[in-house]
């Protein structure tokens, strides 16, 4: 899915010639604490309920302002995951979407994101599994090989670069069962390092209070 397929009609843009009090009253309408302020087609940047609310005077209007991330937004073919990307970077709830010639031509939620990384992953029940990958180390059809000794099959995977130097490179597996105790002994006996696991039974050998990319990207 790309940004063009995922843009939410439904979420309004704001002029810089509306009010505070009405970019206020959208936001709570829309339950967004964030929404896209534009010239036409001409993307200006963000504007946050936080900042409208620090406005004395409502009747101010938008124009006086100074929208926040005037160069954070999405071009209309980038993919879901790079847009996660952008919002977790930002910790924005919305991003505006351009096309080629950098009009702006709508709007994508968070929710909208995150619903459709689910989508990634598969909607068949099973656990996600979270791993922490050297680039030198990274094999999927070894990966692959040692989960499906234990009688279990990979429905989907990404592979994450970190966006600080201080991360890992992770990769999430969505596999197609829920009870993966042994999968989660076999990977680590084989060295691999499972920083995260989302599944029905619990996984004694997982440190549970360390959090990887999923856990970003879906609880911020």
């Amino acid at each position: 899915m790309i940004a063009k397929e995922l843009i939410n009609f439904n979420i309004p843009s704001l002029k810089i010639s509306d009010s505070v009090e009405k970019a206020i009253d959208l936001m709570d309408f829309y339950k967004v604490q964030q929404l896209v302020v534009a010239d036409n087609e001409n993307y200006l940047g963000l504007i946050s309920l936080g900042m409208l609310e620090n406005q004395i005077d409502q009747d101010v209007l938008l124009i006086d302002l100074l929208p926040e991330f005037p160069n954070t937004f999405a071009n209309q073919g980038q993919h879901v995951i790079e847009l996660l990307n952008i919002v977790q970077q930002n910790n924005i709830e919305v991003i505006g979407v351009v096309d080629e010639d950098l009009s702006f031509i709508g709007s994508i939620t968070k929710a909208d994101l995150i619903f459709q990384f689910s989508n990634l992953l598969g909607n068949e029940l099973g656990a996600i599994l979270v791993l922490a990958i050297n680039d030198r180390d990274y094999s999927l059809a070894e990966i692959a090989r040692l989960v499906e000794s234990n009688d279990t099959k990979i429905l989907s995977s990404f592979y994450s670069k970190p966006t600080n130097f201080e991360s890992q490179n992770t990769l999430t597996l969505k596999l197609n069962r829920t009870e993966i105790g042994r999968s989660v002994a076999t990977l680590e006996r084989f060295g691999y390092e499972i920083v995260a696991s989302y599944a029905n039974e619990p996984i004694e050998s997982v440190e549970k209070e360390r959090y990887d990319m999923l856990i970003k990207y879906l609880e911020m």
